[in-house]
């Protein structure tokens, strides 16, 4: 195994990337740094079916997106290449021989008809499902030495299906949850190989691992189950496994696990909705773990994440909380941030800095800001029909102090003062007609703000 840490994040292009498995992505991410280790990008796309190359692509733009970079992967190469799953099915192939070879699994003929009855007799006993061993030989003979006498004859469809050892307890530390144990009469022998002779996920990702010298690996807790064994197949290839640690499952309010499936739970959705990638890194680091305070860059995060503190209860991805955290972030942006990070959302979103700035204390999300169309264009019309009817009313002797007062540098908040006294009103006599006016709503920045903004000649082009 290496010396230096090499971690992977190795996720299914089947849909876009969900808030559960970007933080996966993240907490590897954060792991891979703070240990000055390898990260890899590996694409498990063995389900050729929904495997797509745009949610390939698109996950990775999300990820980049959110500022998780790899050293390793299909896009950027790598010492183990290749790095996609589907590629590798000589060297899967490769792995299960040498565990044929040992006789560390046997074939097994048994129809899925069958194991299904054996499954809900199981049940019906009360006992946890497992495989009965039928076709599981008395002995431990492999195929080099040519004497399993239950390799099927030639056309038979069978499986590939590993020998647990009996009467062994299982043990390892996992980073997340602490010990795990297992006793082998809970696990029975599982499949390896599905009847076409592919390697299943159990066999294919840990081989995988092991391929790329893989140290510790951060995933969901369903795959605790996954890991023992894992770990039972390192052995029989008779390699070190890596250091596991499994996350809390993250859910949708009121306990539903979030999935692919569910609407609003992607990067992609809160990146178009307009988001800032540290609003949704903010609120994913929170998921099972609670940084210290003052740790907002991914480099103050990384150096101070510990998978041992990781809370092993479910997370709750609560969009309630996103508002509170974008107005936040957007605050804390300055106007060049904005403008690059509104361009890439959506070219009409392409907005002078100045007015990021001037803008970003009332936005919710990016999009906000096409709202206050006045600001960018003195011909516009106001944005809502309650702000035209506002603009459709103001009063001429408004529009006459407005043309004969000027605008003093430094004093912007004064001429407000000074044009309602000459045209004989306050409160929202005044502001409403000067909001509609100047920026084509009825709330957003101070009018004195917005007069900084325009300046004299852009407040006269707008009367």
């Amino acid at each position: 195994m290496s010396d230096t840490p090499r971690l992977r994040f190795a996720p299914s292009p089947t849909g876009w990337l969900h808030i559960g498995n970007a933080r996966t992505a993240l907490f590897n991410f954060l792991l891979a740094r703070k240990l000055g280790g390898t990260l890899i990008l590996r694409i498990e796309d063995t389900d050729q079916a929904r495997s797509l190359p745009e949610y390939e692509a698109g996950l990775m733009e999300d990820l980049r997106w959110l500022g998780i970079d790899w050293d390793e992967g299909e896009d950027v190469g790598g010492d183990c290449a290749p790095y996609r799953q589907s590629a590798r099915a000589e060297r899967h192939a490769a792995g299960l021989r040498k565990l044929a070879e040992s006789g560390a699994v046997y074939p097994c003929t048994c129809t899925p008809e069958r194991l299904e009855a054996v499954r809900q007799q199981q049940l019906a006993k009360g006992l946890p499902p497992r495989y009965d061993g039928c076709c599981r030989p008395s002995g431990s003979a492999g195929l080099a030495d040519g004497s399993n006498p239950r390799l099927p004859p030639d056309g038979t469809p069978f499986v590939w299906r590993f020998r647990v050892p009996e009467g062994e307890t299982f043990v390892f530390e996992d980073l997340v949850l602490g010990p795990q144990t297992m006793q082998a009469a809970h696990m029975g022998d599982f499949a390896l190989s599905r009847s076409d002779g592919t390697v299943t996920f159990l066999g294919s990702s840990l081989m995988d691992d092991l391929d790329m010298g893989v140290t510790h690996v951060l995933r969901g807790v369903d795959h605790v189950t996954n890991t023992f064994r894992q770990r039972l197949i390192a052995r029989a290839l008779e390699h070190e496994p890596p250091a596991y640690g499994h996350l809390p499952l993250v859910n949708a309010p009121g306990g539903k696990p979030l999935s692919k499936r569910d609407g609003g739970a992607s990067v992609r959705d809160f990146r178009q909705a307009g988001y800032l990638p540290e609003t949704i890194l903010t609120a994913m680091v929170r998921l099972g773990w609670t940084p210290p305070e003052g740790a907002k860059t991914l480099a103050e995060l990384a150096a101070a994440f510990d998978p041992a503190a990781i809370q092993p209860a479910p997370a709750v991805w609560d969009v309630t909380h996103l508002p509170g955290l974008s107005r936040e972030a957007l605050q804390a942006a300055n106007g060049e941030r904005l403008r690059e990070a509104a361009r890439c959302l959506d070219s009409a979103l392409d907005f002078p800095a100045a007015y990021w700035d001037l803008v970003k204390a009332n936005l919710e999300t990016l999009r906000d800001g096409a709202q206050w169309k006045r600001l960018r264009d003195p011909n516009a019309p106001a944005d809502d029909d309650e702000a035209q009817a506002v603009l459709d009313a103001v009063p001429e002797t408004l529009l006459q102090a407005m043309r004969t007062i000027p605008v003093q540098p430094g004093q912007e908040g004064a001429w407000a003062k000074a044009v309602g006294q000459a045209a004989g009103l306050k409160g929202k006599e005044l502001f409403m007609p000067l909001r509609a006016i100047l920026s084509g709503a009825l709330h957003g920045p101070s009018i004195g703000e917005i007069v900084g903004y325009l300046g004299g000649n852009g407040v006269q082009a707008r009367i």
